[in-house]
């Protein structure tokens, strides 16, 4: 009876084998679209994953390339310490606040910190434009006590207008706002004389 009913071209369920081969073909054919279209977001996702991290990265290539250590006493300075600022970029840096602050020993660890003291003109400077190389900035003596090590913070704005600060454990930080008014520095801004040490 099967063949009767497959030679008259009526199948089980009331339609001929033409109709299901249309219709298997047409769901495979959606199928295929599907996995085309997934597979297109699939790469389109990753190629914007890829610029957003190629652009966070180029957003810090000049920043990374910046920062501070403390260079110690001045030779034939009685009570001046330097603080060394390396612009290893090639590319001035802007409204620069170098700070000395204390990695170890009781006294201000940041910049923030330093900022709050009456002492913060003493051992904070502030420096309008670092060209590339390595500069020394000059700051009073007198910091040292029992157990304290110094080092350095540099808070800046990059050639792009970004805001930076480079901690004195090294780690680069973001900054919402200029690096003037992050540390409430107060204008009219004193430009510190920047001595080149290579």
């Amino acid at each position: 009876m099967r063949v009767q009913m497959e030679e008259l071209g009526v199948s089980v369920f009331g339609m001929s084998m033409g109709d299901v081969a249309t219709w298997a073909g047409a769901i495979a054919t959606s199928a295929a679209v599907w996995v085309a279209i997934l597979g297109l977001r699939t790469e389109r996702a990753r190629r914007i994953a890829a610029e957003v991290e190629r652009a966070a990265h180029l957003k810090r290539t000049q920043a990374e390339r910046v920062f501070g250590w403390f260079g110690g006493r001045v030779e034939g300075e009685d009570m001046v310490d330097s603080l060394v600022v390396r612009n290893d970029s090639q590319l001035p840096i802007y409204n620069a606040v170098v700070s000395l602050v204390l990695l170890q020993g009781a006294g201000a660890r940041t910049g923030e910190d330093l900022s709050s003291l009456d002492l913060r003109w003493t051992y904070q400077k502030t420096v309008l434009v670092v060209p590339p190389g390595t500069w020394r900035v000059r700051v009073q003596s007198g910091w040292q006590g029992m157990s304290r090590r110094a080092g350095v913070e540099v808070a800046f704005r990059d050639a792009q207008g970004s805001a930076w600060i480079r901690r004195a454990n090294g780690m680069l930080e973001v900054l919402a706002e200029d690096p003037f008014d992050h540390l409430n520095v107060s204008r009219p801004v004193t430009d510190e004389r920047l001595e080149r040490l290579a």
